[in-house]
């Protein structure tokens, strides 16, 4: 799974004259402040007319998937929508105040872009985020088994046990 991108993208100071094609549909709209999101697989064609300053992020699967797992603390799967020309004026703001700024070759500044490159993408997942579908799991020890494991590891944290000492203990 790895290669997956998803592409957050946000025009900076310039850029009204943009337009995308996607689908067969030319969208309009582009302008400073505009973010566009662009899943894995997307395919648009761009036509700019005029000067254009943009900031483009990508995210692999693999960060994305380790983002997910924090935020929900549990593999999620999710899908990103496909995103043009949103006004998320949170990200505009990070984008232009925090991220922009820095000095890309200063190890402490790549630290930031790391950290406000999370902050983004945690923004994205937790506002546009679509969650697959997953089945329901269902097991683990009823509440009473639970209890009694975990009074006998309470009681005997001084010592060494194993789980065969368990089994004979709660049976």
């Amino acid at each position: 799974m790895t290669g997956r991108l998803i592409i957050p993208s946000v025009v900076i100071w310039t850029g009204y004259d943009i337009s995308r094609s996607s689908e067969g549909q030319r969208l309009t709209g582009g302008a400073p402040g505009k973010v566009c999101v662009m899943p894995q697989g997307h395919e648009s064609y761009w036509e700019v007319s005029g000067y254009l300053r943009f900031f483009h992020l990508y995210f692999d699967h693999n960060k994305l998937s380790e983002l997910t797992t924090r935020i929900w603390d549990r593999d999620q799967q999710v899908q990103m929508p496909d995103l043009t020309f949103e006004d998320i004026a949170w990200i505009d703001a990070l984008c232009r105040n925090v991220v922009m700024p820095l000095n890309w070759t200063s190890a402490a500044d790549r630290l930031t872009l790391s950290s406000a490159a999370d902050m983004l993408m945690t923004y994205l997942l937790q506002h546009y985020a679509r969650e697959k579908s997953l089945p329901d799991i269902s097991g683990g020890l009823a509440p009473h088994v639970k209890r009694q494991v975990l009074e006998y590891m309470h009681a005997h944290l001084g010592q060494g046990f194993v789980l065969r000492s368990w089994r004979i203990s709660l049976i």
